[in-house]
Parts: C-alpha cells; structure tokens; sequence
C-alpha cells in the first residue's frame, strides 16, 4: 500500500507539472501577448491585447480536456486492470482455480485481476485462502501464467508468490551466515 501511495503521489506531482505547463502555453501566451498586430505600427497597451486575445472557445475546450486527461493519467494502469479483469475474469476463474489446484492450494479465488492480456499469454493475479503450519486461516497472493494451447487457456506451471500470511521463513537468517559447524 504504501509503494501506491508514493506512487499515486509521484503521478500525480508530474501531472500537475504538465498541467501548468498546459496553461500557461494556452492562457499566458494568448492572454499576455505582446507585440503589434499586423498592420499596427505600435504596441497596445497590456489590458486591450488581454481582451482582444482572448483564447476561443475551441482552444479553452482543448485545454480543459487536456488538463482532465492529464489529470487521469495516473490512475490509467488501475483501469486498464479493472476492464480487463471485467471483460475476461469471469471466463479465467475456472481455469485459474485449476491452476492453483495443479500447484496443491486451495482452489477458492477471493479475487482475480488479469494483469495483462496479450494474444497467446494472460497474467492474471489471484488471491486464494490458505493455512499456516498451526492451522490458522490466511490469504497467498500470487501470479499465474497462462498460455493459448488449442484454441483453450492452458496453466503454463509457472506460479510466483507474491505475497502469504501463511508462510514461513523460521530458521533462515539473513545476511545468511553459517552456523556453527557448517562448511567443515
């Protein structure tokens, strides 16, 4: 959550940053526009070119959806997720729930989101129950690859942990040193 958060932040500082970079090339330079007219020997005082320049409708029109699109920049890849996992999800939660009784988990899908779909590959991410060594209920995160074998979507046998509350790491010591004994 928290690498969203900088994420959501960062995005949205550069939008900003392109925002005002909008404005100002479409409202500063048209409004404040200095200089003569052609045909006009002199420039005119500051407030008549501000109210004989005035941005037209049209550009006014192209820089507010230019700020609302900049502005919705950074939520993109969160909706490229959600209407790929609402248009194929529901076809995918048979064949994932395959997937992870192929790898020994528990085949209930708590939530699935297709990561990325191409022609002959599909990511999907998949939340599953699990129990810990003590018995205690938990969720596993992880990815599942799928490959287009025959007209149908096939487990690859590729599964990658992304995250468990039912794991475990006792024993492991990081930075690894050797125990008393070990490598004699």
């Amino acid at each position: 959550m928290f690498y969203v958060l900088i994420y959501l932040v960062l995005s949205y500082l550069g939008a900003f940053f392109l925002v005002c970079v909008v404005w100002q090339v479409f409202f500063l330079r048209t409004l404040y526009a200095r200089g003569p007219r052609p045909g006009e020997t002199a420039a005119p005082d500051t407030e008549a070119v501000a109210v004989a320049r005035r941005p037209s409708r049209r550009s006014l029109a192209a820089a507010v959806a230019g700020t609302v699109t900049l502005a919705l920049l950074p939520l993109m890849p969160y909706l490229v997720v959600e209407s790929q996992s609402a248009a194929w999800g529901a076809g995918l939660r048979p064949i994932v729930a395959q997937a992870l009784r192929d790898e020994s988990m528990e085949a209930d899908v708590v939530t699935l989101k297709v990561l990325r779909r191409g022609i002959m590959r599909i990511r999907v991410y998949v939340v599953s129950p699990c129990r810990n060594g003590y018995g205690e209920p938990g969720y596993v995160g992880g990815i599942v690859h799928l490959v287009k074998r025959g007209g149908r979507w096939q487990h690859e046998g590729e599964y990658g942990c992304v995250w468990s509350d039912c794991g475990s790491a006792d024993g492991n010591i990081f930075p690894p040193y050797a125990a008393q004994g070990d490598y004699r």
